[in-house]
């Protein structure tokens, strides 16, 4: 019986690192897909009350076939700019005390 080979573990530094460089704030669930704030160094003033800047809009198209847009997968993206780095932390933590727990000849 051949055992398959065990992934690589993740690297949590560039994970750590693409969650830093993606926009920031709340990212918005809208009935058609995501909104996602971000700003560019040289962005101008706003210009009315409810422009706060500039989005990213991952909307869902009728193309697809389907009159119904994926709910489930905006709920998932919006949440990303929480979970990922909660998850890093978490594997750290976790990595930290495993390390902790180890005998000293294996560290």
């Amino acid at each position: 019986m051949t055992i398959p080979p065990q992934p690589a573990p993740p690297d949590l530094a560039a994970i750590e690192a693409r969650a830093a460089a993606a926009p920031g704030g709340y990212w918005v669930v809208l009935d058609r897909g995501v909104w996602i704030p971000w700003s560019a160094p040289d962005d101008a003033q706003s210009r009315s009350g409810w422009d706060t800047g500039r989005y990213l809009a991952v909307e869902d198209g009728d193309w697809h076939g389907s009159g119904e847009p994926p709910r489930a997968l905006w709920e998932f993206i919006a949440a990303a700019r929480q979970d990922v780095p909660a998850l890093v932390a978490e594997v750290r933590r976790l990595r930290a005390e495993l390390a902790a727990l180890a005998p000293m000849e294996t560290r």
